[in-house]
């Protein structure tokens, strides 16, 4: 019997690029109707032998800054790009470029899904990678695919790929069943705290004293604190 592969993905990219809607079609199959998303959503999807934990993380320019809080323990980032927003490709080349060069990314994979293909004039793969100046990188390290997320057209393609470039966790023996990085109330608890910080950058942006105050308080919250912030981004923990 094949070992489960365990992945931590990080989906990421510009806002209404589609990765809530990959997301979903992975996870359920079908397309969903999506909002912008303020937050993140996570799910695990089984495919083939893997076990892949894939965070989805909105892409708001407002809230960008804050994708560095969940590079911890990723073993592959998804990044979406919209193939038929020519106008929006210097900030995704701009963005994916940051990406490449955080140290906690260093000798993760990249995988690329250049998404609305079905779209009259979208972007083929090749035309993106130059868009985005990652033809140099080695297909090893960094892959662009094609792909329709209402179709799920070249998502399993891009699955195939991360399950063989990545670097992922073997599953435990039946004996020692695995166990959550958080329990759910520990998961709870950092939504909150990541759905309040998005609403101090939301008013405050992401830089300053305040806001650098306000996050403090935040992160510090224990697991049974109510977290209220205010319309001037002051945060109050009770």
């Amino acid at each position: 019997m094949q070992a489960i592969k365990h992945i931590k993905m990080l989906m990421l990219g510009l806002d209404v690029s589609g990765k809530t809607t990959i997301l979903y079609k992975l996870k359920l199959g079908e397309v969903v109707t999506t909002i912008p998303t303020i937050g993140f959503n996570v799910e695990t999807v089984d495919y083939k032998n893997g076990k892949l934990t894939v965070w989805d993380v909105g892409g708001q320019d407002k809230i960008r800054p804050l994708w560095r809080h969940y590079y911890q323990d990723t073993q592959a980032v998804v990044f979406v790009v919209d193939a038929y927003d020519k106008g929006r490709m210097s900030a995704a080349r701009e963005e994916l470029n940051i990406l490449l060069q955080e140290a906690q990314l260093q000798n993760k994979v990249f995988l690329i899904y250049a998404n609305k293909q079905d779209l009259p004039n979208a972007l083929t793969a090749q035309e993106v990678a130059m868009q985005l100046c990652v033809q140099a990188y080695p297909e090893s390290k960094l892959k662009v695919i094609g792909c329709c997320a209402t179709t799920g057209d070249g998502l399993n393609e891009g699955l195939d790929w991360i399950l063989e470039h990545a670097e992922g966790g073997v599953a435990p023996p039946a004996s020692e069943p695995a166990t959550s990085s958080f329990s759910p109330d520990e998961a709870k608890m950092m939504k909150l705290k990541l759905d309040a910080i998005e609403k101090v950058v939301t008013v405050l942006g992401s830089e300053g004293s305040m806001f650098t105050e306000s996050l403090r308080k935040v992160l510090k919250a224990s697991p049974s604190s109510h977290i209220d912030v205010n319309e001037s981004g002051d945060v109050t923990i009770t």
